[in-house]
């Protein structure tokens, strides 16, 4: 009979090829979002390490900020130590 299949007949495998397209489709897509990722990782890298950098040089101007504070009223208190002297 023609319309039974033989033992030699290719079996059909457009619903597999199909299966395997979607599954390439598919990879691609994650390779382009872990791509996507990497990026906004080193992005990310990139910003925290400028903000750890301004922190950094905040800190330190608030230092020397302090410093010529107490510079400053010291420099007032002697000016004032001898305004008080040059007035007797």
């Amino acid at each position: 009979n023609c319309s039974e299949q033989g033992p030699r007949a290719q079996p059909d495998t457009t619903a597999l090829d199909a299966l395997r397209e979607q599954l390439s489709q598919a990879n691609e897509k994650i390779a382009k979002t872990k791509q996507k990722l990497t990026v906004a990782n080193e992005k990310e890298d990139g910003l925290y390490a400028k903000l750890v950098t301004s922190l950094l040089a905040q800190i330190e101007i608030g230092k020397k900020f302090r410093s010529e504070q107490t510079q400053l009223k010291n420099a007032n208190e002697k000016i004032s130590v001898l305004t008080r002297a040059l007035e007797q």
